[in-house]
């Protein structure tokens, strides 16, 4: 009887150290316990000598019905079987207060037992799998209808169209994320893979990310680039949200903690996006700048080319070819278009021509060659 009080104890002070109290109970203690087979759940150790009689009817009498319906899923108001209903709504609770460290009487071995046939511990999931929510499978049609219009599930904050969708788009992150906290939470494995399926994106950040990126898409078809001016007063939090990717984009590149990933990266620079906006104005200007001198360059030709005479043209094209002794000058004065000075004077074609030579007359103008 001294042996069976101290295995008690063991289990008291067990239960006491559990829970943060005074207890001289101690790792080594504890492992040296574990180390030989020691149970310290009391109620566990009587189930693997003697299962209650009673859990074990009733245990037999959800296999029958799972191999009558092909599920576990006794509902509540079931007239047939009303004590086994009540049974199986006893479990999930038990399986609760275990999982809380409480008091129950729920053990590892009645665990496998039920896992073993397929038995669901969420009430929430098993309705969901026989009995979908209308309320709940409405609003999930209603998402579905926004993919195949939209082509994605980024249903914004402010969409006027239907901002009860966007509530609840909301409402199944937040709820999803209490499920993966392990708190009370109503969403369930099967709508879990139900939003998978048509690709919805659990994390609100990356969901935001995603509904600017569209928007920086259809600036880019309007204006042909990415480079949204800081001053854009049609979209300011668009200016903003480029701004930030810049900055993230330093960070990620010097090593710092950033929310810049690699696919982001990928992706904005798939659509052309530019990481240095200063470099990227500085060659839009100068290249504006030199198509400008080309334009007053030749434009200065052409006016140079109509102020000097026919006959200064002449001798400044002799001069050229009898520098490079390349032919005679009387080879220019023999042009039938220049014999008449008359005919000369009244000649406009050389007045449309913009090439080098008239350049060259201008030059030689100033160079006071004539």
């Amino acid at each position: 009887p001294s042996l069976a009080r101290w295995v008690k104890k063991q289990r008291q002070q067990y239960k006491l150290h559990l829970q943060g109290k005074l207890s001289n109970m101690t790792r080594e203690r504890i492992k040296m316990l574990d180390d030989i087979g020691f149970i310290w759940d009391s109620r566990e150790g009587r189930s693997q000598t003697h299962p209650p009689k009673h859990w074990e009817r009733n245990f037999n009498r959800l296999v029958e019905y799972k191999n009558v319906h092909k599920h576990c899923l006794v509902p509540c108001g079931c007239l047939v079987v009303p004590s086994l209903a009540r049974w199986v709504k006893k479990q999930r609770q038990q399986y609760k207060l275990h999982l809380q460290g409480k008091l129950s009487n729920m053990t590892r071995e009645r665990i496998k037992m039920l896992d073993d046939i397929g038995f669901i511990w969420d009430s929430r999931e098993g309705r969901s799998q026989t009995h979908p929510p209308k309320h709940w499978e409405r609003n999930f049609n209603r998402l579905v209808k926004y993919k195949n219009v939209h082509k994605h599930c980024l249903v914004p904050y402010d969409y006027l169209l239907e901002p009860s969708l966007a509530r609840w788009v909301k409402k199944q992150r937040q709820q999803y994320k209490l499920r993966l906290q392990g708190k009370f939470s109503n969403m369930t494995q099967t709508r879990i893979k139900m939003l998978d399926d048509i690709g919805f994106i659990w994390d609100s950040r990356e969901a935001r990310w995603q509904e600017i990126l569209e928007e920086l898409i259809e600036y880019k078809q309007k204006n042909g680039d990415c480079m949204v001016p800081p001053n854009n007063s049609s979209n300011p939090h668009l200016a903003s949200w480029v701004k930030q990717q810049r900055r993230e984009y330093k960070l990620f590149q010097e090593g710092h903690s950033s929310n810049m990933t690699h696919q982001r990266i990928l992706i904005l620079e798939n659509y052309g996006f530019n990481w240095r906006p200063y470099t990227f104005k500085h060659n839009m200007e100068k290249n504006k700048a030199i198509r400008i001198e080309r334009q007053h360059t030749c434009l200065g030709g052409y006016r140079a080319e109509l102020q000097i005479p026919k006959i200064q043209q002449i001798q400044t094209k002799a001069v050229l070819i009898d520098n490079t002794k390349s032919c005679d000058v009387s080879d220019i004065t023999n042009d039938e278009g220049l014999k008449d000075d008359k005919h000369l004077k009244n000649d406009e074609h050389l007045k449309d021509n913009i090439s080098c030579f008239s350049i060259i007359c201008c030059i030689a103008a100033s160079s006071s060659l004539f």
